[in-house]
C-alpha cells in the first residue's frame, strides 16, 4: 500500500511527482509487479481525483489536513491488509502490523 496523500494537495510538488512515477513504474511491471493499492484522504467533492486516476484507492473519511494531524497523534491507522505500507513523505500513518517504509526526500 502506498500513501498517496500528497496528490490531494493543491500543489503536490516533488513528492507528488515521485508518487506518480512510483505508481506508474510499478504498474508497468504488469503481473510481475506487486498488487498495488493507494491510501489517501477523502476525495475532492468536485473535479478530477488525481489519486483515483492511478489505481485502486482506499480512502479515509477525513479530509487531508485532519488525516495528517491524526497520524501525528498515532490515530487513523489503515484498516486494510497490506504486506508493506510505504509512506511517501514524512506524513507517516501509524503502523498496524505490516512493515513500514518511509521515503525521505532531500
Amino acid at each position: 500500500m502506498v500513501v498517496a496523500e500528497q496528490l490531494r494537495r493543491a500543489a503536490p510538488g516533488g513528492i507528488g511527482t515521485y508518487v506518480r512515477g512510483l505508481v506508474q513504474g510499478l504498474a508497468a511491471l504488469g503481473t510481475a509487479g506487486p498488487e498495488l493499492r493507494l491510501w489517501a484522504s477523502r476525495p475532492p467533492a468536485r473535479g478530477r481525483d488525481p489519486v483515483a486516476a492511478l489505481g485502486p484507492v482506499i480512502t479515509s473519511p477525513l479530509p487531508g489536513p485532519v488525516l495528517v494531524r491524526a497520524w501525528d497523534r498515532g490515530l487513523a491507522a489503515y484498516r486494510e491488509e497490506a504486506d508493506v505500507l510505504h509512506a511517501t513523505s514524512l506524513a507517516v500513518p501509524p503502523r498496524r502490523g505490516a512493515p513500514l517504509t518511509v521515503m525521505v526526500h532531500d
